[in-house]
């Protein structure tokens, strides 16, 4: 158990992911601000108009055609999918700022689909969403940098990290304009540490299993 080693690596996650968060609320807050600008101005503009005797047209049968947004590729900003490939755990356990989070989710159970139009409730919503994300990014990196599952966790080939050093750079690049679109990249192979992170935890706690079922046999001199 080492948690000095896990308060950093907590630490060092936060401090790369908060301002992604904030870059994403800043845009949260300008749609909303831009919305309400041009629903103001579409009724500063519209004036009463005198009524023009219109021929009566026979109405015409329409198709409704069905949306669903669920269906749609979706090209998300890379400061949001940076945070998920990177933070994977946190971000499966939220559903953060998915078009259409699983119903488990906390962002399902809330009903916050990304594709609907910003309002004052959803943002506070989703900012209340941000804030479990952040707690939870805390509590998965304590744990994971506390308990190192690859030797002792001195090794720079231990998956906690690999996954940290493919955070950072992947962050480094975002702010950069020539760069931000391909920052996407580091965080992805970020993700394939956490399948080799889960992979050895499964393998651990099979192997503990099996000396708790299989009793060691007797050393004879």
């Amino acid at each position: 158990m080492r948690w000095q080693r896990g308060l950093i690596l907590a630490g060092i996650h936060l401090a790369v992911t908060v301002p992604l968060i904030f870059w994403v609320e800043a845009r949260d807050t300008q749609a909303l601000l831009d919305r309400e600008a041009n629903v103001a101005e579409a009724a500063k503009e519209a004036a009463p108009r005198e009524h023009v005797p219109v021929a009566a047209v026979p109405a015409q049968k329409s198709e409704s055609v069905s949306f669903d947004p669920c269906a749609m590729t979706v090209d998300y900003p890379p400061q949001e999918t940076i945070a998920r490939y990177a933070e994977m755990p946190a971000f499966i356990l939220i559903g953060w700022r998915m078009d259409c989070p699983t119903r488990w989710s906390i962002s399902g159970r809330l009903r916050l689909m990304a594709w609907q139009q910003p309002s004052e409730t959803s943002i506070a919503q989703q900012q209340q969403v941000d804030l479990y994300f952040c707690l939870l990014i805390a509590v998965q990196w304590i744990l994971v940098g506390s308990f190192p599952l690859a030797g002792s966790g001195d090794s720079l080939a231990e998956p906690g990290v690999l996954i940290t050093a493919c955070m950072v750079i992947a962050v480094a690049m975002v702010f950069i304009p020539a760069l931000s679109r391909l920052a996407q990249f580091p965080a992805l192979i970020a993700s394939f540490f956490w399948l080799w992170w889960i992979s050895l935890l499964v393998w651990t706690c099979l192997r503990a299993g099996l000396r708790l079922v299989v009793p060691k046999k007797p050393q004879t001199a």
